[in-house]
């Protein structure tokens, strides 16, 4: 688990700094912005679930892979369909399991045809 966490309220927690295989930044702060703009509509109209929105995302827990990358091992989300960060969250979740599904297919059955659009 990631050792310096924001939960000691008299110790200051570093920004987080998650990057992709790649190098890339990745957008939590652009995600999070986004969905407080959501909140805000939310809590203007007076619905229920603006508060879950306003906490989507704020708890985040992260392990070392054997790389010595971070993995998201534990998060809590909104589940909001209009949410930015859940979204996000969602489809690069979705991503990852249909990539591992399609891997799977190919290595199991190599002459099995290709989807029309696939290249």
């Amino acid at each position: 688990m990631q050792t310096k966490n924001s939960t000691n309220l008299g110790e200051k927690a570093t920004p987080l700094s998650d990057k992709k295989a790649n190098g890339k930044e990745m957008p939590w702060r652009e995600k999070k912005i986004s969905n407080v703009g959501y909140y805000e509509l939310l809590e203007l109209l007076n619905f229920k679930k603006a508060e879950r929105v306003a906490n989507c995302g704020d708890i985040l827990e992260f392990k070392k892979n054997e790389e010595g990358r971070l993995k998201l091992a534990r998060a809590w989300f909104c589940m909001s369909p209009l949410c930015p960060m859940y979204n996000w969250r969602k489809s690069m979740k979705r991503s990852a399991q249909t990539r591992i599904i399609v891997e799977r297919v190919i290595r199991e059955k190599p002459k099995a045809r290709k989807p029309v659009g696939c290249s």
